[in-house]
């Protein structure tokens, strides 16, 4: 990857060396200048390993999250970006059909159009003299079915559908390229895949070179038999060789079956002589190395196709630019849902030398009486600290690449059969990694430090807690007032810049400050921050009309998953450790009742409540984790019922598409003469594109921009799920815009993507139409389209079509505006729409109708089964997330092990104590194993019923469901909910048990001597 979040990745790295370097600067610096202290700080590293390793795990976790997302974002940034190098192979640039003043062009143009053969003469004039291009050819393509005949013999048969039955292979759909032999030499040659050259030359009448995809699909070898179609007339050939993917060879699109043969023959069957479809341009150097050169050729052709019905694509910077965008986008989501367990790691940390500290409160009390001061216990935390952070960032930066091979392996299963991804990680990310997970961890460490270093020396000596008095602490007065501040200047600033994180994150200080205040002037510190916490959950839980009515729009992106993962877990956590006592007298009514257990449940509930601090701490973490990965789960559990529902697929079963190359003449006489018994189908609708790639609409920011644009038949528009959720004046239902598609010329309707209050996406930018509306009422509104002849036309928009039809995108006419838009009578491709009968199987139609019209080219599929499979693919990237973030729960289970392991050493004498009064082996253990239970499970509780209820917001939030079906309910991800919540228990339980277990095994007369 080249950049990260807009930052150029050599820039983050430079900064972080400099942030490392004077992390050990500090470091080093105490080590010359306070040896004494610097030893006494990291003998502790090495005292006590296995708590050293815990430690170690819970502070890795920053550096793991950090590697294991950016090393997934090199493996796909390489693989994507290496995928779209090679199969474009030399070519950098292509010049198409384009009827755009500017010269702007799409590459979907060489696909659907076609252009003089005389074009490439007129791009080799507009770059003679240009010292970046090496090369210009022409280059024709087309699509046609295919079938491996074997051994048959084609000379009796008329058409395809006479050769089926004895095909060894079929392919519906393969792309046909044209090349000349010049062209191919100009290029610097090519090599099918036992290296030998192409020479397309020696082809004549009856040869062809296949792709590996294709090969694979027909199942055919070099010197095998291959009957194909076009303008529906059979056509033979004999594989002279087996060649790679190559855009130039015939694969546009990654895992494309793909033909190549000579450039006037294929001209010559396919009815386009003296016709390309574009023409392609190289420039100097490899594959690689010419995109450097791509502006500066794209303005040269630009500047010489001027006037000319020719644009430009700079086809393969755009295929890498997309292959960086895809790689940013997935790091972009890892790393800002990592942040939810890097926060986790933080808040270990600040636990672990919260609790090193308790436990050497004395020892520190003594430096202190001695005449240490308090620098020099921060420095002494410091170097210890930074011990475990040196080797954990090796440790995390290691295990974070092993963690992104494994994410790379469940990529694979998602998009392994588009292109080859292969394990890679930078040395570029793996310093970032390290450097950024120390530094992170380093400023943690040393701001714990700075906080346990505040202590009385008289308290510390004696080991007893240090007096605090609120309404006498005017630095807490000092920091409130800050807090208020702040957080009004970011609420304000928020407003006026229209972003939500900043005035939310101000709205949420400001509370805490006033809190701060009201404490200190002697208000019950209970009732004012439970006030608090209370009303930061009512604020960040707000429906989202009302927060739209009460602080008007503001735009957030994903950055506000995290920092409202963050407000809620703080506030909820808040409530619940000012209102500790109530609850843990609960829980010992609750755990009081269960036989034997009084002792253990009195002991259990003992300690959390008298170390507020630390149990928050650890609620929070588990809250954090538990909220996070629930709310992500119920996001993609609502999702993905919103578009795969029945009505999703406009209440089609099946789609048939046929290519412009081969067209069927009558498609339901057609599926009767093949013997497809067509009472099983009920309705028949077609759809064709006229004029795909070509079409523009005029945005309301004056621009032009592709529309896709369909024409609908009559049986399409009568099909009873048609609807809309805005309807023009005078078309106030479903049935009247339905009739006016119909029968009146100069209309369309269009999805909510195009209205004109749609929100951007990935992609390449819609329209927004003016004056169309996503809902309600409006206005039939006057829109100006531009058709692939150069005409400029106005339709009427009148109707916004419902989002709950996610299959439906564009724009859509009837007959009567299709004549007038699109008068051409040429060769068009359809899809033709099926509902098949109660009780019959669409995937069995899908493919008997396939079968059928094989020699068009048809392809059959079964929509429902289609869009499961999309959804399928959706929730597996979901569950990879998820699955990484799920990391986080390690560092939860480590802290409740370094807690309990911590824990017993603390109370070491404490349990002799009860040990020599008569208090069982069982009885402790049980009492550490209940106190973990009861924080665990209100940090898991919390995490979950807070996580649910913004998952919940989300879903009925404007903003976040633009675009998207709506829902009859909110779905609660339960079997997730149940995994994810039962494992966390039972997995800090068991990590609980063990040093239990070792606290119960305690000595009395050994516990009591110890010092």
């Amino acid at each position: 990857m080249e950049k990260l979040f807009g930052i150029p990745m050599s820039s983050i790295m430079v900064v972080l060396l400099a942030l490392l370097a004077i992390c050990l600067l500090s470091v080093a610096f105490i080590a010359w200048r306070r040896p004494v202290i610097f030893k006494l700080g990291v003998r502790n590293i090495p005292r006590r390993k296995a708590q050293t390793a815990l430690i170690i795990v819970g502070l890795m976790l920053a550096t793991l999250i950090i590697s294991a997302a950016l090393g997934t974002g090199d493996t796909l940034n390489r693989s994507v970006t290496s995928q779209a190098v090679d199969i474009i192979g030399p070519l950098d640039e292509i010049v198409v059909y384009s009827n755009d003043p500017e010269g702007d062009a799409s590459v979907g143009n060489a696909f659907i159009r076609t252009i003089p053969e005389s074009s490439v003469e007129r791009v080799q004039t507009a770059v003679d003299g240009n010292p970046n291009v090496d090369a210009v050819g022409g280059v024709l393509f087309s699509q046609a079915p295919t079938l491996n005949i074997g051994s048959a013999d084609p000379s009796r048969a008329t058409t395809m559908s006479d050769l089926i039955e004895v095909a060894e292979g079929s392919a519906p759909s393969v792309w046909l390229s044209g090349l000349a032999q010049d062209t191919i030499d100009q290029l610097g040659g090519l090599s099918d895949v036992d290296g030998n050259a192409v020479d397309v030359t020696r082809l004549g009448n009856g040869g062809v070179y296949l792709n590996e995809n294709a090969a694979e699909d027909l199942n055919v070898e070099v010197g095998g038999r291959i009957a194909f179609s076009l303008n529906n007339q059979l056509r033979t050939g004999t594989v002279q060789g087996i060649l790679p993917e190559s855009l130039l060879t015939g694969a546009v699109a990654p895992g494309e079956p793909a033909m190549l043969m000579e450039i006037g023959r294929l001209q010559q069957i396919s009815g386009l002589e003296g016709q390309i479809s574009a023409v392609g341009v190289s420039n100097v150097g490899d594959a690689e190395a010419g995109l450097e050169l791509t502006d500066e050729v794209v303005e040269t052709l630009e500047a010489g196709l001027a006037g000319e019905p020719l644009g430009t694509v700079a086809i393969k910077q755009d295929n890498v630019e997309q292959a960086e965008l895809i790689a940013n986008i997935f790091v972009t989501f890892f790393i800002v849902f990592g942040l939810f367990s890097i926060g986790v790691g933080i808040l270990l940390i600040v636990l672990i030398f919260t609790m090193l500290a308790a436990e050497r409160r004395a020892e520190m009390g003594m430096e202190r009486a001695v005449g240490a001061q308090r620098r020099q216990l921060i420095q002494q935390f410091v170097a210890e600290g930074a011990g475990y952070t040196l080797i954990s960032g090796l440790v995390g930066t290691g295990l974070g690449v092993l963690a992104a091979f494994g994410i790379v392996q469940g990529f694979r299963g998602l998009i392994g059969d588009a292109f080859d991804i292969t394990p890679y990680v930078s040395p570029r990310s793996l310093v970032i990694a390290y450097c950024l997970g120390v530094v992170i961890t380093f400023i943690a460490v040393a701001l714990s430090s700075w906080r346990v270093s505040r202590l009385n020396i008289v308290a510390a000596v004696r080991d007893i807690p240090d007096a605090y008095e609120a309404r006498r602490n005017r630095r807490q007065l000092v920091w409130s007032v800050v807090m208020i501040v702040a957080g009004t200047l970011l609420a304000i600033w928020g407003q006026s810049i229209d972003l939500l994180a900043p005035f939310t994150i101000g709205m949420t200080l400001i509370p805490f400050g006033i809190a701060g205040i009201l404490t200190y002037f002697g208000l019950n510190s209970r009732l004012v921050l439970t006030i608090a916490g209370l009303y930061t959950l009512g604020f960040w839980l707000l429906p989202d009309s009302w927060f739209r009515s009460l602080f008007g729009d503001l735009n957030g992106d994903i950055d506000m998953f995290f920092v409202s993962g963050i407000c809620i877990v703080a506030a909820s956590t808040l409530i619940i450790v000012q209102n500790l006592d109530a609850i843990l007298a609960g829980a010992e009514m609750i755990g009081g009742r269960v036989r034997g257990q009084l002792p253990a449940v009195r002991l259990a509930v003992s300690y959390p409540g008298a170390n507020k601090g630390r149990t928050g701490l650890t609620i929070a973490m588990f809250s954090l984790i538990v909220f996070s990965l629930v709310m992500v789960a119920a996001i993609n559990a609502n999702f993905t019922e919103a578009f795969l529902n029945d009505e999703a697929n406009a209440g089609w079963d099946i789609e048939v598409t046929i290519p412009k190359e081969n067209p069927v003449p009558d498609f339901a006489a057609a599926l009767r003469a093949d013997g497809v018994d067509t009472s099983r189908i009920t309705e028949v609708g077609r759809l064709e594109v006229p004029d795909a790639g070509a079409t523009q609409a005029l945005s309301k920011d004056g621009e032009w921009r592709d529309l896709s644009i369909s024409a609908a038949n009559v049986g399409y528009l009568d099909n009873d799920v048609l609807r809309f959720q805005a309807h023009a004046t005078g078309y106030e239902s479903d049935e009247a815009i339905i009739e006016a598609l119909k029968t009146e010329p100069g209309v369309m309707v269009i999805d909510s993507f195009s209205a004109a209050d749609a929100e951007g996406g990935f992609g390449p930018p819609l329209p927004q139409l003016p004056g169309v509306p996503s809902e309600g009422t409006f206005a039939p509104a006057p829109v100006e389209v531009q058709t692939g002849d150069g005409q400029t036309h106005t339709v009427r928009v009148i109707g916004v079509i419902d989002t709950t039809l996610s299959m439906l995108a564009g724009g859509f006419v009837g007959p009567p505006t299709s004549e007038q838009l699109f008068p051409s009578t040429g060769p068009r491709a359809e899809s033709y729409y099926l509902k098949v009968a109660d009780g019959v199987d669409p995937g069995e139609v899908a493919n008997e109708v396939e079968l059928a019209l094989l020699p068009f080219g048809a392809e059959g599929i079964d929509l429902e089964q289609q869009m499961a499979d999309d959804q399928s693919s959706q929730q597996s990237f979901m569950y990879i997330l998820q699955g990484f973030m799920g990391l986080g729960m390690i560092v939860g289970i480590a802290a409740v092990g370094v807690i309990a392991f911590r824990a017993v050493v603390e109370r070491r004498q404490q349990i002799g104590m009860l040990r020599a009064l008569g208090f069982q082996r069982n009885t402790v253990a049980q009492a550490f194993v209940i106190e973990s239970a009861i924080i665990v499970i209100l940090g898991v509780l919390a995490g979950a019923v807070f996580g649910l209820t913004l998952a919940y917001q989300l879903m009925t939030s404007e903003d976040f469901t633009e675009g998207a079906p709506s829902t009859s309910g909110f779905i609660i991800p339960w079997g997730t909910m149940v995994v994810t919540l039962v494992g966390a228990v039972i997995a800090a339980l068991l990590m609980a048990w063990l040093p239990a277990r070792q606290a119960s095994r305690v000595v009395p007369a050994e516990a009591l001597r110890y010092e």
